[in-house]
C-alpha cells in the first residue's frame, strides 16, 4: 500500500506545479458545494504556465483575500488549477490506517475461525465421552450397588 502512494505522490510531484496567481475578483464563498467551509472561498485569478501561456479561472483562497492579490495555488502540465500535492505524513497516514484496517480484518477473521474450531472440537469431545460416561457414571455415583474394584454389597 505504501509503494503505490509514494508512487502516486511521486507522480503529483512531477506533474504539479507550484505557481503565484494574482486575483482579479475578491474572494467569494462558495456555497456550490453543499454546507460551505467557512475558512475557503475562490476567487477570479490569473496566472501563467507554462511560461509566457497567460491563464484564468477560479481558485481556491482565503476568505479575506481582495483583488489584485497574490496567492499561491498549484496546476497540472495543462496550467489547470490542482489540488496540492499530498504531505508525507498523509501518504504515511494512509498506509499505517491500511495496514491497522488489514490487522483488524485478520485478527477478526481469526479469532472467528478460532472459535469455531473449537466449538467443533469441543462437541466432537463431549459426543465421543458421552458413553464412556454412561459406563462409569453409575459406578462412580454409587447407584448401581456395586462399588468399583470390590464385590457387590
Amino acid at each position: 500500500m505504501l509503494h503505490r502512494e509514494q508512487v502516486g505522490a511521486l507522480h503529483d510531484a512531477q506533474h504539479r506545479h507550484h505557481l503565484t496567481a494574482t486575483t482579479l475578483t475578491p474572494a467569494t464563498q462558495d456555497n456550490t458545494r453543499g454546507v460551505g467551509d467557512p475558512n475557503s472561498a475562490q476567487a477570479q485569478a490569473t496566472w501563467e504556465y507554462p511560461p509566457k501561456v497567460h491563464d484564468t479561472g477560479q481558485v481556491d483562497v482565503p476568505p479575506t483575500t481582495g483583488a489584485s492579490a497574490t496567492v499561491a495555488i498549484w496546476v497540472d502540465d495543462t496550467g489547470r488549477p490542482v489540488a496540492p500535492p499530498r504531505p508525507g505524513t498523509a501518504i504515511m497516514a494512509n498506509a499505517a490506517f491500511a495496514g491497522l484496517g488489514s490487522l483488524a480484518a485478520l485478527s477478526t477473521t481469526t479469532l472467528t475461525l478460532y472459535t469455531l474450531r473449537r466449538r467443533t472440537l469441543d462437541r466432537r469431545a463431549d459426543r465421543a465421552w458421552e458413553p464412556a460416561w454412561e459406563r462409569v457414571e453409575p459406578l462412580w455415583s454409587g447407584r448401581t450397588g456395586h462399588r468399583p474394584g470390590g464385590g457387590d454389597q
